[in-house]
């Protein structure tokens, strides 16, 4: 069974601290990454700092990415994620979250969506793993 690890993001402070309160606020944080040789995937979050109040929360997740040379600049994404993202509250920190599950499609991006329930700040310091899992090729010997 062959695997890959991608550091997909490294360490790195989220400042949702000026969004809206009461809305989500999502960023895309990275994009068109190559999920095409893979069947399943590990994603872990390393919160290494959490300021994001009683009750805001930070979710982080994989989403199936539709890049296509025809149209560069535009963003198709699927409506749901690969997999159950991770939750990033005050608690967490320090800590390593991990989600996996199924990977199909070409690429895929990684999302943080804040749920900004209350005002003030709202940042947290993460790095996301994310390890890929290809189908075996040949039949096991066991």
């Amino acid at each position: 069974m062959a695997a890959q690890l991608l550091q997909l993001l490294p360490k790195r402070t989220l400042d949702f601290s000026n969004s809206s309160t009461g809305a989500l606020q999502k960023i895309i944080l990275l994009e068109r990454i190559d999920i095409s040789q893979y069947i399943d995937g590990m994603m872990g979050v390393r919160v290494h700092a959490a300021n994001l109040g009683a009750s805001n929360t930070m979710l982080v997740e994989l989403y199936g990415d539709g890049f296509t040379e025809n149209d560069p600049t535009l963003n198709f994404s699927t409506l749901s994620p690969l997999f159950t993202g991770v939750t990033v509250s005050g608690s967490t920190a320090p800590g390593l979250q991990t989600a996996g599950g199924s990977v199909r499609g070409k690429y895929a991006q990684l999302v943080a969506t804040l749920n900004k329930a209350i005002s003030g700040q709202a940042a947290s310091t993460i790095s996301v793993e994310l390890a890929l899992r290809c189908p075996d090729e040949a039949p096991s010997d066991v």
